[in-house]
């Protein structure tokens, strides 16, 4: 009986030695979560490494879109700037973070710009290696189709939230999200990651005075502190009622 190669290691897709920190990274993309090694293999040869530096302009909004990012490590900003030049933050990525792959699917601009926010490593998938591995990796295709039904999602409901929900309502679901995604254990909470007041108003689509007084009646309450410019939650709980 004739062997079937599995569907990703298909003919015409690239072969040679895969990078090693292409794979540690692909193994904790979420999204990627349940695919198989010898597809990531497959998907880690149609990377390119890039290292990056604080104030990097990885692309413009506007532009034509050529690539897609993983982050390795480091942090990355996207966000769109209003008529008046304001900046309106879009998402943040950090380890473990895949953006920018609309573009390369329907041939469209870039839809914001992506700065550097911390010196880190990212791989870049070209939009002809794109194009290669939707064809070569049925599996790859099906996990990115879930990721972006999963964008949308959180996008509908986003957009309610800011319809709907009242400034300290949206602060307390961004600290969740923050906390549940990126957090880290000390000082007697959950640490979030760095963000000015100016960004978190970005992200609750609001005013940076709206956020500062939220934040104080966050730490008079004792819920969070703030250490800097980093927020440490003291209460989940409290967070979560107020979110609702």
């Amino acid at each position: 009986m004739k062997d079937v190669k599995p569907p990703c290691l298909a003919a015409h897709a690239r072969t040679g030695p895969v990078p090693p920190d292409a794979m540690e990274m692909l193994q904790k993309v979420p999204f990627l979560a349940t695919v198989e090694c010898e597809h990531l293999e497959t998907v880690a040869r149609h990377l390119r490494r890039r290292p990056v530096c604080r104030g990097d302009v990885l692309f413009v909004e506007g532009a034509p879109g050529t690539a897609a990012f993983f982050v390795h490590s480091g942090a990355v900003k996207m966000y769109q700037l209003s008529a008046e030049g304001r900046e309106r933050i879009v998402h943040y990525e950090r380890a473990g973070g895949f953006f920018n792959l609309v573009p390369l699917l329907d041939g469209g601009p870039n839809p914001g710009t992506a700065e550097v926010l911390e010196d880190g490593l990212l791989f870049e998938l070209g939009k002809q290696d794109a194009d290669a591995l939707m064809g070569l990796c049925p599996v790859f295709t099906r996990a990115i189709a879930t990721m972006l039904a999963g964008r949308m999602r959180h996008l509908a409901y986003a957009v309610g939230e800011q319809s709907l929900k009242h400034v300290s309502a949206r602060l307390a679901q961004l600290l969740l999200d923050l906390a549940d995604r990126e957090g880290e254990r000390g000082g007697g909470g959950v640490l979030l990651p760095r963000l000015s007041q100016e960004e978190i108003a970005s992200l609750v689509g609001t005013v940076r005075e709206c956020v500062s007084r939220a934040l104080s009646d966050l730490r008079e309450r004792g819920i969070v502190r703030t250490e800097g410019r980093r927020i440490v939650v003291l209460n989940r709980r409290a967070l979560a009622e107020l979110s609702a």
